[in-house]
Protein backbone atom coordinates (compact mmCIF):
# COMPACT_ATOMS: atom_id res chain seq x y z
CA UNK A 1 0.00 0.00 0.00
CA UNK A 2 1.55 3.43 -1.04
CA UNK A 3 0.67 5.75 1.28
CA UNK A 4 -0.53 9.19 0.07
CA UNK A 5 2.24 12.24 0.64
CA UNK A 6 0.42 15.37 2.03
CA UNK A 7 0.49 19.06 1.80
CA UNK A 8 2.50 19.12 4.95
CA UNK A 9 4.98 16.33 4.22
CA UNK A 10 7.54 18.56 4.32
CA UNK A 11 8.18 22.30 5.02
CA UNK A 12 8.85 24.44 2.07
CA UNK A 13 9.34 27.96 1.81
CA UNK A 14 7.39 28.01 -1.63
CA UNK A 15 3.71 27.35 -2.23
CA UNK A 16 2.89 23.44 -2.60
CA UNK A 17 1.18 22.20 -4.97
CA UNK A 18 -1.93 19.56 -4.08
CA UNK A 19 -0.55 16.18 -4.19
CA UNK A 20 -2.22 13.16 -5.05
CA UNK A 21 -1.36 9.74 -4.25
CA UNK A 22 -0.40 7.29 -7.23
CA UNK A 23 -0.18 3.57 -6.55
CA UNK A 24 2.26 2.32 -8.78
CA UNK A 25 3.18 -1.32 -8.95
CA UNK A 26 5.91 -2.04 -11.85
CA UNK A 27 8.88 -3.71 -10.32
CA UNK A 28 10.70 -3.64 -13.69
CA UNK A 29 9.39 -0.10 -15.11
CA UNK A 30 9.82 3.22 -14.30
CA UNK A 31 7.40 5.16 -12.18
CA UNK A 32 5.42 7.39 -14.38
CA UNK A 33 6.72 10.82 -14.90
CA UNK A 34 10.06 10.24 -12.76
CA UNK A 35 12.88 10.34 -14.80
CA UNK A 36 11.26 13.39 -17.41
CA UNK A 37 10.23 15.27 -14.26
CA UNK A 38 14.12 15.13 -13.09
CA UNK A 39 15.49 15.46 -16.48
CA UNK A 40 13.38 18.62 -17.11
CA UNK A 41 14.00 19.97 -13.35
CA UNK A 42 10.47 20.20 -12.84
CA UNK A 43 9.87 19.74 -9.01
CA UNK A 44 7.84 15.95 -8.52
CA UNK A 45 6.84 13.92 -5.34
CA UNK A 46 6.98 10.46 -5.21
CA UNK A 47 6.79 8.01 -2.88
CA UNK A 48 9.60 5.22 -3.70
CA UNK A 49 10.46 1.93 -2.13
CA UNK A 50 14.39 2.09 -1.85
CA UNK A 51 16.05 0.57 -4.74
CA UNK A 52 15.05 2.19 -7.85
CA UNK A 53 17.47 1.98 -10.87
CA UNK A 54 16.84 5.86 -12.03
CA UNK A 55 18.02 7.05 -8.07
CA UNK A 56 21.17 6.68 -9.55
CA UNK A 57 20.37 9.16 -12.32
CA UNK A 58 18.33 11.50 -10.76
CA UNK A 59 18.66 13.64 -7.83
CA UNK A 60 16.09 13.41 -5.01
CA UNK A 61 15.83 14.54 -1.67
CA UNK A 62 14.33 11.58 0.74
CA UNK A 63 11.41 13.13 2.76
CA UNK A 64 10.71 11.67 6.21
CA UNK A 65 7.55 10.82 6.98
CA UNK A 66 6.10 9.88 10.60
CA UNK A 67 7.37 6.58 11.68
CA UNK A 68 5.04 3.41 10.54
CA UNK A 69 2.65 2.66 13.56
CA UNK A 70 0.00 -0.50 13.93
CA UNK A 71 -3.39 0.62 12.19
CA UNK A 72 -1.68 3.95 10.56
CA UNK A 73 -2.18 2.43 7.24
CA UNK A 74 -5.20 0.84 7.52
CA UNK A 75 -7.49 3.04 5.93
CA UNK A 76 -5.89 4.12 2.10
CA UNK A 77 -7.08 7.14 1.59
CA UNK A 78 -5.46 8.31 5.14
CA UNK A 79 -2.03 6.95 4.92
CA UNK A 80 0.10 9.10 7.54
CA UNK A 81 2.93 7.23 7.77
CA UNK A 82 6.24 5.62 6.35
CA UNK A 83 6.48 2.10 5.22
CA UNK A 84 7.19 -0.33 8.03
CA UNK A 85 10.44 -1.56 8.47
CA UNK A 86 10.75 -4.94 7.52
CA UNK A 87 14.12 -7.40 6.65
CA UNK A 88 14.73 -10.07 4.13
CA UNK A 89 15.32 -13.54 4.70
CA UNK A 90 16.36 -16.12 2.47
CA UNK A 91 14.02 -19.18 3.60
CA UNK A 92 14.93 -22.66 2.07
CA UNK A 93 13.11 -26.06 2.69
CA UNK A 94 15.12 -27.78 5.22
CA UNK A 95 15.14 -30.80 2.85
CA UNK A 96 17.16 -28.82 0.65
CA UNK A 97 19.38 -26.94 3.22
CA UNK A 98 19.96 -30.93 4.28
CA UNK A 99 20.51 -31.98 0.91
CA UNK A 100 24.32 -31.11 0.79
CA UNK A 101 23.32 -29.92 -2.70
CA UNK A 102 25.87 -27.23 -3.92
CA UNK A 103 22.96 -24.79 -5.01
CA UNK A 104 22.11 -24.08 -1.17
CA UNK A 105 25.59 -23.17 -0.26
CA UNK A 106 25.03 -20.54 -2.84
CA UNK A 107 21.93 -19.59 -1.27
CA UNK A 108 23.74 -18.48 1.27
CA UNK A 109 26.56 -17.05 -0.26
CA UNK A 110 24.49 -15.05 -1.97
CA UNK A 111 24.30 -10.93 -1.39
CA UNK A 112 22.01 -8.33 -3.68
CA UNK A 113 23.23 -4.53 -2.79
CA UNK A 114 20.43 -2.21 -3.31
CA UNK A 115 22.97 -1.25 -6.41
CA UNK A 116 23.11 -4.14 -8.11
CA UNK A 117 19.64 -4.38 -8.16
CA UNK A 118 19.43 -0.93 -9.38
CA UNK A 119 21.98 -1.74 -12.47
CA UNK A 120 19.49 -5.14 -13.48
CA UNK A 121 16.51 -3.30 -13.42
CA UNK A 122 17.81 0.06 -15.39
CA UNK A 123 19.14 -2.42 -18.24
CA UNK A 124 15.49 -4.14 -18.42
CA UNK A 125 13.47 -0.40 -18.01
CA UNK A 126 16.00 1.56 -20.07
CA UNK A 127 18.00 -0.35 -21.91
CA UNK A 128 15.01 -2.67 -23.06
CA UNK A 129 16.87 -5.69 -22.07
CA UNK A 130 15.18 -9.11 -21.68
CA UNK A 131 15.94 -10.01 -17.66
CA UNK A 132 18.07 -13.00 -19.10
CA UNK A 133 20.22 -10.25 -21.06
CA UNK A 134 19.99 -7.91 -17.77
CA UNK A 135 21.52 -10.47 -15.61
CA UNK A 136 24.22 -12.08 -17.89
CA UNK A 137 25.41 -8.59 -18.31
CA UNK A 138 25.53 -8.21 -14.38
CA UNK A 139 27.21 -11.40 -14.20
CA UNK A 140 29.97 -10.39 -17.03
CA UNK A 141 30.59 -7.08 -14.85
CA UNK A 142 30.41 -8.49 -11.48
CA UNK A 143 32.42 -11.91 -11.75
CA UNK A 144 34.61 -11.55 -8.35
CA UNK A 145 30.95 -11.67 -6.91
CA UNK A 146 29.56 -14.35 -8.50
CA UNK A 147 32.73 -16.85 -7.81
CA UNK A 148 32.07 -15.55 -4.47
CA UNK A 149 29.24 -16.89 -4.56
CA UNK A 150 30.17 -20.26 -6.43
CA UNK A 151 33.31 -21.62 -4.22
Amino acid sequence: MTPPLSPTTQPREEPRPQLQSCVCGQRTGAHPGLPASGAEQDPADRLLLRAQWFIAEVPLVKVNLPAHTPGCDADAAKVACDYPKYELNKVVSTKFANSGSPAYSLVKRFTWTNQDQDTVAGYIAKDNMSPDSAAQKWIDANSDKVAAWLK
